[in-house]
């Protein structure tokens, strides 16, 4: 496996490190893990299993910083990495979107959506 970093310095002197990937370093892993407790999804409870995700992905740009990460169930996760939901707004005021359908209904919990992420009946 490789890691790309990017080391800026002045002279011999190390002033900062950048790991220009996926990898999330342990500190700030705790950081996201003290303020996402369950799914930050509206109306998800989840807190077990979760899943810690670029809110703007890796491959678009998006850095591995503490505002650009979220914790989200694996249900969740699966919509937004590949159904096309996207993760909108910032801690406290999230929104969770599907381009197609407009937003998930707060209260909506994974367990009365299919797999392809529309409603079911009870």
């Amino acid at each position: 496996m490789r890691f790309l970093s990017a080391l800026l310095t002045d002279g011999t002197d190390i002033r900062t490190v950048c790991h220009l990937g996926r990898t999330i370093p342990s500190r700030l892993r705790t950081a996201i893990e003290m303020r996402d407790r369950t799914c930050v999804v509206p109306g998800c409870d989840v807190g077990r299993h979760l899943e810690i995700d670029h809110i703007t992905p890796v491959t678009d740009g998006g850095p591995t910083r503490i505002d650009n990460l979220a914790r989200l169930c694996r249900w969740h996760h699966y919509l937004k990495t590949h159904r096309g939901y996207h993760l909108l707004g910032k801690p406290g005021s999230w929104r969770f979107d599907n381009p197609e359908q407009g937003a998930m209904q707060p209260g909506r919990s994974p367990d009365t959506l299919s797999r392809s992420g529309t409603a079911r009946s009870p």
